[in-house]
């Protein structure tokens, strides 16, 4: 931007030497300077580029009240000419320069877009597992209640503490624990449904919400069989490690219209 904005200064002030000084066709070309310089590298450096530009006008003006000629190698016929064309490229210079900026605002847009998406997924996601945290939760079961009000149906809610944890947690130390949790949470968001939701509710305890179960025995099933894939052993650096499974079930609306208490 800076080697730019040095053509467009120093061009037109170099021509003013062999156009005829102030009455130069080309000072138009100075005075737009410090507005690209605005938009091109912002307020701070467009001072510098004001002040340069008013030190050559104010020479140029003080030369010409002491009478200082400037011979001007153009015909006055083609001044009229030569002024269009450089109004005309002082035109082309603010408009590139605007869609320039329009462009960079419509990236930098977006990319805010994405960036609220991504702090808004990770506000509502469980740093160690990646799965939804209980914040997240409960928004999806707001949601997911007032789906099930409306289409008549019933939402699932399965929570799965992990028999053990403590112990080994305690005996091998956090990074196994670790190592189950996640495993834990893999598996249970491997074999859901896109539609339902994993979620941590925080220490060895995770809950499933299901959409659209037909029935309290498929419910029970359902998590019967997710309660059987978190017992399955953990591999953890060569040593196998096993944790059991308790679960309860609740159904919404049957057992409670309270999401509170529904988990």
């Amino acid at each position: 931007p800076h080697v730019l904005l040095a053509t467009f200064f120093l061009m037109p002030l170099g021509s003013t030497f062999v156009l005829g000084g102030l009455s130069a066709p080309t000072i138009p070309f100075l005075v737009v300077v410090p507005m690209l310089a605005t938009q091109l590298v912002g307020r701070r450096a467009a001072i510098s580029w004001s002040l340069a530009v008013g030190v050559a006008i104010g020479g140029l003006i003080l030369a010409d009240r002491l009478d200082v000629e400037i011979p001007s190698v153009m015909r006055a016929a083609n001044r009229p000419i030569v002024l269009g064309i450089v109004q005309y490229l002082v035109v082309v210079a603010v408009v590139g320069v605007a869609l320039r900026n329009a462009s960079v605002n419509q990236r930098l847009r977006a990319d805010l877009a994405v960036e609220q998406a991504r702090f808004a997924e990770l506000a509502g996601t469980d740093s160690l597992t990646g799965v939804a945290n209980r914040r997240r939760l409960d928004e999806h079961l707001d949601l997911a209640a007032e789906r099930a009000r409306r289409g008549g149906n019933n939402v699932g809610v399965a929570v799965f503490h992990l028999d053990g944890f403590k112990e080994i947690n305690d005996e091998l130390g956090h990074a196994a624990g670790d190592a189950v949790l996640c495993a834990c949470a893999e598996r249970l968001a491997s074999i859901t449904r896109r539609t339902d939701l994993v979620a941590r509710l925080g220490g060895d305890e995770f809950a499933v919400v299901l959409e659209g179960v037909p029935s309290r025995d498929e419910l029970e099933s359902v998590a019967r069989m997710l309660a059987n894939r978190i017992r399955q052993p953990i591999d953890h650096r060569g040593d196998l490690l096993a944790c059991g499974a308790s679960v309860g079930t609740a159904l919404f609306p049957a057992d409670t219209g309270d999401l509170v208490e529904l988990l």
